[in-house]
């Protein structure tokens, strides 16, 4: 939470849908970034003019060191959530409704493509597939944060009050900071499917709405599962957060069906029980509500948490 590649099409950076960095950072309200498995020190600088390039985060910041290294962290069960869909499209022009939970924040972020959503979100909206149904799972168990405000040092008061104002204190020590860890995890997979027969197509619609094409052990797809894998290919893509995972695989033939079907599988198991997974490792780390921790305390905190 925060108080390259070649670019995307350029309406996928413009759509007013999507809470992209800076429309977020033009709000003034904290900007929400994706998990990544490289947690940042609370308190670095964040600069969000430069969310469209590879590295965006300050190597210095504005807080006096003193009291930025006696620093205690509050973690709290504030702003915890949990959400499921399942959603199933007929044209390839819906993209967005699959995208992961951020909502296709990473899109235009370099920074953020290396991360198992930006990857997730980028190969979405790449996917020109006609078919497709998705599944979406995040729980949020509560926040790491600062217990209270941290002072500025001098120099960055100088900077503010003295040298330049704010577009000076800007161009230092950025616009927002690392102000906190959000918990939980976030699960996605997408099943598409292309076709060369009109036919082929109308029974795959079918099979669509009733999640066939999850590959469910039901005497209705063993019936129809001859005639589309005759005619069509699946690609199925998917990440998993508390795992760090991300899969991307694409069947053209009978054997590979299978190896599509077992990841679909797997990726939807994840989904199903991650909130179960997730108080298993709130669990392990002992986290209680109002609880203080130290650098050392965060530090092990997220060492555990982003542990398989």
């Amino acid at each position: 939470m925060l108080s390259g590649e070649k670019q995307l099409k350029m309406s996928d950076e413009s759509d007013l849908s999507r809470p992209t960095v800076s429309r977020q950072a033009k709000s003034g309200y904290p900007i929400i970034l994706p998990w990544t498995a490289e947690p940042l020190p609370l308190g670095t600088s964040f600069e969000s003019a430069l969310s469209h390039t590879i590295n965006p985060f300050l190597k210095t910041n504005a807080f006096d060191p003193a009291s930025l290294c006696q620093a205690r962290f509050l973690y709290t069960k504030d702003g915890g959530t949990a959400s499921y869909a399942s959603t199933s499209t007929t044209s390839s022009g819906t993209s967005n409704d699959h995208m992961s939970v951020s909502l296709g924040v990473t899109v235009g972020c370099p920074f953020l493509n290396a991360s198992v959503t930006g990857s997730y979100d980028k190969d979405v909206l790449e996917n020109n597939d006609a078919l497709k149904t998705s599944l979406k799972t995040s729980y949020h168990r509560g926040t790491i944060i600062f217990s209270q405000p941290i002072p500025f040092s001098n120099t960055a008061l100088a900077d503010l009050k003295i040298m330049g104002g704010f577009p000076r204190f800007r161009a230092i020590y950025g616009d927002f900071y690392v102000a906190g860890f959000n918990l939980g995890g976030d699960t996605s997979v997408l099943l598409s499917q292309s076709s060369d027969s009109k036919v082929t197509t109308e029974i795959l619609a079918v099979t669509l709405k009733v999640h066939v094409l999850w590959f469910d052990k039901s005497k209705k797809w063993e019936n129809v599962s001859q005639t589309v894998d005759a005619h069509a290919s699946y690609s199925v893509t998917g990440f998993d957060t508390l795992s760090n995972s991300y899969v991307k695989l694409s069947s053209a033939t009978r054997t590979n069906i299978r190896d599509v079907r077992e990841m679909c599988l797997n990726l939807s198991s994840l989904g199903e029980n991650l909130q179960g997974r997730v108080e298993a490792k709130m669990q392990q780390l002992k986290l209680e509500e109002g609880i203080l921790l130290s650098w050392a305390d965060c530090e092990r905190i997220l060492r555990q948490y982003t542990e398989v």
